[in-house]
């Protein structure tokens, strides 16, 4: 039975402190440490595989287990408990590491030196100990002296090393901890997207209002970054005879608002972009309609040979990169006679080649779709186009021209030729007439009833010319939804050369599609320091498994002139055999006479005393 009093007295310390002091003692155990560790292992599996890998929570996964696991106050406390408990449970080692530069163990006894046991030897010192400094200081790190006793090691690098690996611990801890702190105060961006086609401009990146569901539908906001991004261009590689992307990339033109200075750089899925402490990542792209919006392509060619550089895509006045080549494309137009320019990045603001784009002699197929009927065409009061009965007494048609798959324009095409001569043609170009009307079943007396848009009940006879030529192509049906059969052309003018003494020849293509680019944007400010501390702990790992530490004790022996001595290596059985025999013929000048084969503690046997 404990009879000691609960409360500590002058003379006899209470229960309440022996407990306190087992407890802070458990506290700054090593192995209270590894079970709080283990605990945190633990938690982070779970947040991975019950949230973060779980298939079933979709979009959600990630989110969830940010918000409920990783970023939790729970979890928070959990590391601060393990940091503290870290810090002081590893105190001593820290501070054992900060001092052994300035290490000066003279406290050996002489028994110590000349016990039985490996390391430990007594030789004649050449020179007498006023020479033995010199030879300290060229064979180890550090060297010290106090009267006839001699301290040096070497190998310090592998007991700083623990301390190195404790820093780069605790400065993933304080990173983690501080991590939280910014989430939620607000200053961390885990989540958030940026969206523009090519050509287009924006400061807006979108975010989830509530950080444990995916961003979109109801659960996004968004803000503006003090940066004007201009989606240049876009570029995917798809695997062969696949859909797939094996590559894509996005060029961007970022302008800050505050300086006006302007960059240009591109993001692709292994590269990204910082801007403004946010990091941006190409995610995803979409293929927009190509009857909304589209682009051209260019073929650019070494004047001299006609050897392709590469084909690029481009809009009007914006500078695209001309394949892998450090050379950036900006054209004014898509049709042959408009102007382009040549950029280098080492001068983005002089052009390096200029030209006109070149016609290029091809063979190429026109599609025409009707996109919307007027029976009977008029004006409404806004001046827009309507149709005043269901009666075929004005008919009109509004048609898309689709040059090798891509849209080229619209127009209005009218049965009256009169009228049809008064619209301009399709694409600068074209010239597209409503020729004949095919009802299904023969002639009709009244048509209020009639489904002009289905394609079972009429069709339209349309005749395409084209004016550049002068050239009839033909006469092809079509109705809503079911375009005309392709009508071949050939390019008007024939192949164009360039100019004699031209580095570069570009050629329009004809139109191609458009992409919006999706980029993920975060702002992680502490992942700098986890990155730091991963450092510090593969530097620490190399600091202390790069060697071994090794201590010399030592004491001159005035009376019998010999060197006692202890050679003590740190986590080992002994000091290696040849090291400390070739340490005892430096020691003594030769004269100890250590023959190779004997054991290392006869080197000059003395009794413990």
């Amino acid at each position: 039975m404990d009879d000691s009093p609960i409360i500590s007295s002058p003379n006899r310390p209470g229960r309440l402190d022996r407990q306190a002091l087992r407890l802070w003692r458990w506290y700054k155990s090593i192995a209270f440490g590894m079970i709080l560790l283990a605990t945190i292992c633990g938690v982070c599996i779970y947040g991975t595989m019950h949230y973060a890998a779980n298939s079933t929570l979709g979009d959600n996964a990630i989110p969830l287990a940010k918000a409920r696991v990783f970023n939790a106050w729970w979890f928070f406390a959990l590391l601060g408990f393990f940091f503290v408990q870290f810090v002081v449970s590893t105190w001593h080692v820290t501070k054992m590491s900060f001092g052994i530069w300035e290490k000066r163990d003279f406290s050996r006894s002489r028994s110590y030196m000349t016990a039985k046991l490996p390391g430990r030897a007594s030789v004649p010192l050449a020179g007498g100990p006023d020479a033995l400094m010199e030879r300290l200081r060229k064979r180890f790190t550090r060297a010290h002296r106090q009267d006839d006793r001699f301290f040096a090691h070497k190998g310090l690098m592998t007991r700083i090393g623990p301390t190195v690996i404790h820093s780069g611990i605790v400065l993933i801890l304080l990173a983690g901890l501080g991590r939280i702190v910014l989430v939620r105060s607000g200053n961390v961006l885990s989540e958030g997207r940026f969206v523009a086609a090519e050509g287009d401009t924006s400061s807006t990146v979108y975010h989830p209002i509530f950080s444990d569901q995916a961003i979109g539908g109801g659960n996004v906001a968004s803000f503006d970054v003090p940066y004007d991004i201009t989606v240049l261009d876009f570029d995917e590689v798809l695997h062969p005879s696949s859909d797939a992307p094996a590559y894509f990339s996005s060029l961007l033109k970022v302008r800050d608002w505050r300086t006006g200075e302007t960059t240009v750089a591109k993001v692709d899925m292994n590269h990204s972009l910082e801007i403004g402490g946010y990091e941006f990542h190409q995610a995803s792209y979409v293929k927009l309609p190509p009857i909304q919006t589209w682009r051209t392509n260019y073929d650019v060619r070494d004047a001299a040979t006609g050897e392709r550089v590469a084909v690029t895509d481009a809009s009007e006045d914006t500078r695209v990169q001309v394949g892998d080549e450090n050379l950036f494309l900006e054209v004014d137009g898509e049709n042959p006679g408009a102007p382009w320019r040549l950029y280098t990045s080492a001068a983005p603001q002089t052009p390096v080649e200029t030209g006109t784009l070149l016609q290029k002699e091809g063979t190429h197929e026109l599609q025409v779709e009707v996109m919307r009927i007027f029976p009977d065409f008029g004006f409404d009061a806004e001046g827009g186009p309507f149709t005043r009965s269901n009666d075929p007494v004005n008919m009109a048609l509004r048609v898309a021209v689709v040059v090798d798959g891509m849209p080229a324009g619209q127009t209005l095409v009218f049965l009256d030729s009169a009228l049809n001569a008064a619209m301009p043609p399709a694409a600068e170009r074209f010239r597209i007439g409503l020729n004949d009307i095919r009802v299904i079943g023969g002639a009709r007396e009244d048509y209020s009833e009639a489904d002009w848009e289905d394609p079972e009940f009429s069709r339209f006879l349309l005749g395409i010319s084209d004016e550049a030529t002068g050239q009839v192509l033909g006469e092809a049906f079509a109705s809503l939804g079911h375009p005309s059969e392709p009508i071949e052309f050939a390019s008007a003018g024939g192949e164009e050369t360039p100019p004699p003494g031209a580095k570069y020849a570009v050629y329009p293509m004809g139109r191609t599609i458009r992409h919006e680019t999706v980029l993920s944007v975060v702002k992680e400010p502490v992942v700098n320091y986890y990155m730091a501390g991963v450092g510090l702990i593969a530097i620490g790992a190399m600091m202390t498994f790069s060697g071994r530490y090794r201590a010399l004790y030592a004491m001159w022996d005035g009376e019998e002139e010999l060197l006692h001595l202890a050679y003590v290596p740190r986590f080992g059985k002994g000091p290696d055999p040849e090291e400390f025999e070739d340490l005892l013929r430096e020691l003594s000048g030769g004269q100890a006479g250590v023959p190779a084969s004997a054991p290392v503690r006869d080197a000059h046997p003395v009794g413990a005393g």
